[in-house]
């Protein structure tokens, strides 16, 4: 298992895929890439984990602060490949997320 950060473009294009099976078929990829996009320039960073060349989970995260969590991660748009769920896959991108968030002074999750 690898976990990579996507760069707008080429890369996030890689999981289109995977998010628009699990947020809805009638997500284009011109919708896709304008709304990664735009979550992108908002301080959202997508990540995704690999298993043998393939991306199986995704999810997009951010770093927010707020009057009740302080500075915390954001993580939205989580999504795992259905033929790859129940083996962590998830989890461990979850855990990789939340030890990035840290790095940047996260004391939360939400």
């Amino acid at each position: 298992m690898t976990v990579l950060e996507l760069e707008p473009g080429a890369e996030l294009l890689a999981v289109y895929p995977l998010l628009a099976a699990e947020f809805g078929q009638d997500l284009s990829l011109n919708q896709f890439q304008a709304r990664a996009e735009a979550m992108a320039r908002e301080g959202g960073r997508w990540f995704s984990l690999w298993v043998d060349d393939l991306p199986v989970s995704a999810a997009c995260a951010a770093v927010r602060t707020d009057l009740s969590n302080g500075t915390h991660l954001h993580v939205c748009e989580l999504a795992t490949d259905p033929a790859h769920r129940g083996r962590g896959h998830g989890r461990a991108l979850v855990r990789h997320l939340e030890a990035w968030g840290r790095q940047q002074g996260c004391t939360r999750v939400v």
